[in-house]
C-alpha cells in the first residue's frame, strides 16, 4: 500500500484562533498545509488524525495539540509491545482524556477543555478507524461517498432536533468518561479508495453531494484545497481541517 496525502488546517472566516489540529504521522498541522507520500503504512505505526478542540481559545488549542502529541509519542515509542492494538489504543485515548481533565482543573480552575478525534491508525499490521465526537471520516469509492464514522451527538443518538441536537455526548476531556470507538477496517479499504478525514468546520458547511463532487476532483492536494475553499465561501464559521489521502498499490 502507498498513500498520497494532503492536509490543510485553516482558521476559517469567523474565529480568531484555530482550535483544530491534524496529525499525519510525525507531522502536526495547524494553520498550515502538508503534502506527502507514504510507503507501506501497514508495516509500521502510522496515523491520519484530526482533532477539533473545544473550551475556547487556548483551552481548545491546548486540548487538540496535547491529544495528538500524546498519540504521536505513543505510536512512535518502539519500546511498547502492542499485543492488542484495538484495546491498547483505546486505553491510551482514555488515559489522554483523564489527563486533560486533570490539566483543565490545574490550568483553568475546573473549566472544561477537550476535543474530538477521528481518523485512521495503522498498528501492528491492522488498519483501525478511530472515532470520538463528531469529526468525520469518509471513504470515496467509484465516485460514491460513504461516511465511515457515526457522529456522537444528541441528534444522532436521541433524535434531538437540530441545532440543540448538535451537542456532543462524548469527547476527549471536557469532563467526559470517554467512550472510544475503534473498528478494524483492514478489509474495508481498497486500492483506488480516497479517504477524507475532517472537522465539522468542513462537513457542516457542505452538503454530502458537494463533498462527494469536490472530493472526486483532481489529486489530493487539489481536492483538499477545493473543499476548504468551498467551506469558507459558504461561511467558514468554524475552523476547517481536512486530510485527503489516496490509496495506491505499492
Amino acid at each position: 500500500m502507498k498513500l498520497s496525502i494532503s492536509c490543510v488546517s485553516d482558521v476559517g472566516r469567523v474565529r480568531d484562533n484555530n482550535e483544530d489540529m491534524a496529525s499525519v504521522g510525525m507531522y502536526l498541522i495547524r494553520d498550515n498545509s502538508l503534502n506527502i507520500e507514504k510507503e507501506s503504512p501497514e508495516n509500521e505505526n502510522f496515523c491520519l488524525l484530526v482533532a477539533d478542540g473545544m473550551g475556547g481559545h487556548e483551552s481548545g488549542e491546548y486540548a487538540s495539540q496535547f491529544t495528538l502529541e500524546a498519540l504521536r509519542a505513543f505510536l512512535l515509542d518502539k519500546t511498547l509491545g502492542h499485543h492488542n492494538p484495538v484495546s491498547d489504543l483505546a486505553l491510551k485515548i482514555k488515559d489522554i482524556s483523564a489527563c486533560l481533565n486533570i490539566k483543565a482543573h490545574e490550568r483553568h480552575q475546573g473549566k472544561a477543555m477537550g476535543c474530538t478525534l477521528t481518523g485512521i491508525v495503522w498498528m501492528q499490521g491492522k488498519t483501525l478507524l478511530v472515532n470520538v465526537g463528531d469529526s468525520r471520516t469518509y471513504r470515496l469509492r467509484d465516485g460514491m461517498l460513504r461516511q465511515l464514522t457515526v457522529d456522537q451527538t444528541l441528534h444522532e443518538r436521541d433524535m434531538v432536533p437540530l441545532p440543540v441536537g448538535k451537542a456532543l455526548y462524548n469527547c476527549i476531556g471536557a469532563g467526559c468518561e470517554t467512550e472510544v470507538q475503534i473498528q478494524d477496517i483492514s478489509d474495508r479499504l481498497m486500492e483506488s479508495d480516497r479517504i477524507l478525514i475532517c472537522s465539522d468546520g468542513l462537513s457542516d458547511m457542505l452538503e454530502d453531494d458537494a463533498l462527494e463532487r469536490l472530493l472526486s476532483e483532481g489529486n489530493p492536494e487539489e481536492s483538499v484545497s477545493a473543499l476548504a475553499d468551498a467551506a469558507k465561501r459558504n461561511g467558514g464559521v468554524d475552523n476547517i481541517t481536512a486530510i485527503v489521502a489516496d490509496i495506491h498499490s505499492s
